[in-house]
């Protein structure tokens, strides 16, 4: 038996469907409609309007007609979520909090383990263990944890630095060798017996990483080039110069720039700088595209754009990652646009450590130019999150 159209999940469903094409819903009334006898080909496309992955959960549980003609291998396009990662990162709770930009809800979800925890972009939440042993858990699945190889014991300091896509999931992670500032790679699929390692040719941590293509490009603090490395064999194999990209810039506008990330773009490859101020805030944005060139890549190209498209968004956050989205249906969303978060020190804290720290988020227009701060009842600091419901080791 389908929820009646009279419950709060049917007239949810309801609104939905006076949005359609009549000849689709013609024969349809409030008062007659049978929901378990929707047509297959109006069910899919209702379940594409729900970029919010919980309603779209809630949409599959009306009925198990729904549930079977709505597959979760074929789920409609998501929208980042915003993390509170505090309480996953400092006290290990096991329950999260993070919110849809998209619906413009909040939502709690239980998380199977306790922490700490790294919410990564991909949906994932990386556990630690202990000092050298972690997992990998999705939250919205409830499947079982995916352990992870031991790692060395010489070695500490770890932090995730990569997101991937579904297609080629891999996890990075960047460590330091006792007594060194030698920074490490590590890296590895799950189902890997063994990590892969390698040793950056300088003394810098990793700033930003992307694993495209079969290799990990490494956007590290000396901003001279970025790295690229063989994800099986963990050999160097090239490196990419950054050009003009990386020069100081000094106007009336902005003291300084920094590189932000480096981030998959359907299919392409950006890199983000970040033009500062002299509090560190952000005054514009720029986006370079990579036209790189297999046969030549130290003669590849970093090409300044001002449109990424408008339906179109990045998302990056204070670790480092960057996520790519459209905008779907969304009227609170905007195409064209970087969302971001800046950090304030809360004037009424008297005291310098990160608790005095505000978070807020921001869009950026790549456009005009032009800053939105945006309103959010979560207290950060914050990590974009894109959620899933694909269980890794399972196919589905």
């Amino acid at each position: 038996m389908c929820t009646s159209i009279f419950s709060a999940k049917g007239l949810h469903i309801y609104t939905i469907l006076v949005n359609f094409p009549e000849e689709l819903t013609s024969n349809m009334s409030e008062a007659s409609m049978n929901w378990s006898d929707l047509p297959p080909e109006l069910l899919h496309l209702i379940s594409k309007k729900l970029n919010d992955i919980i309603e779209f959960v809630r949409f599959r549980a009306v009925c198990k007609q729904w549930r079977y003609d709505t597959l979760l291998s074929d789920p409609p396009p998501q929208v980042p979520w915003l993390v509170d990662n505090a309480p996953l990162e400092v006290i290990g709770e096991e329950k999260m909090t993070v919110r849809s930009l998209f619906s413009d809800k909040t939502h709690t979800i239980h998380v199977p383990a306790k922490g700490p925890f790294w919410a990564l972009s991909t949906g994932y939440l990386l556990a630690k263990k202990d000092e050298h042993s972690f997992s990998l858990i999705n939250p919205l699945t409830s499947g079982k944890e995916i352990h992870l190889p031991i790692l060395e014991s010489n070695l500490h300091d770890f932090r995730p630095v990569c997101h991937d896509q579904r297609k080629d999931f891999v996890v990075v992670l960047e460590a330091k060798l006792e007594n060194s500032r030698q920074p490490i790679v590590c890296f590895c699929r799950p189902g890997d017996e063994t990590w892969k390692k390698t040793k950056l040719p300088v003394l810098r941590e990793v700033f930003s990483c992307l694993y495209y293509n079969g290799s990990c490009l490494y956007l590290h603090d000396s901003f001279d080039n970025v790295l690229s490395v063989d994800a099986i064999t963990g050999s160097i194999l090239f490196f990419l110069p950054l050009g003009s990209i990386n020069t100081s810039t000094s106007t009336f506008s902005f003291l300084y720039s920094a590189l932000g990330p480096i981030v998959e773009f359907f299919g392409q490859v950006l890199i983000v700088r970040l033009n500062l101020n002299t509090d560190d805030h952000v005054i514009s944005f720029e986006i370079y595209q990579l036209e790189l060139r297999d046969d030549h890549p130290d003669q590849s190209k970093w090409v300044k754009t001002s449109n990424i498209g408008d339906d179109s968004m990045l998302f990056f956050d204070y670790r480092g990652n960057c996520l790519s989205a459209k905008t779907g249906d969304s009227s609170r969303l905007k195409g064209n646009s970087m969302y971001f978060f800046e950090c304030y020190q809360d004037s009424s804290i008297d005291n310098d450590d990160e608790s005095s720290n505000k978070y807020i988020p921001c869009r950026y227009d790549i456009a005009d130019g032009t800053i939105e701060f945006l309103s959010s009842p979560l207290e950060g600091p914050f990590s974009w999150m894109m959620p899933n419901l694909f269980q890794l080791g399972t196919g589905n």
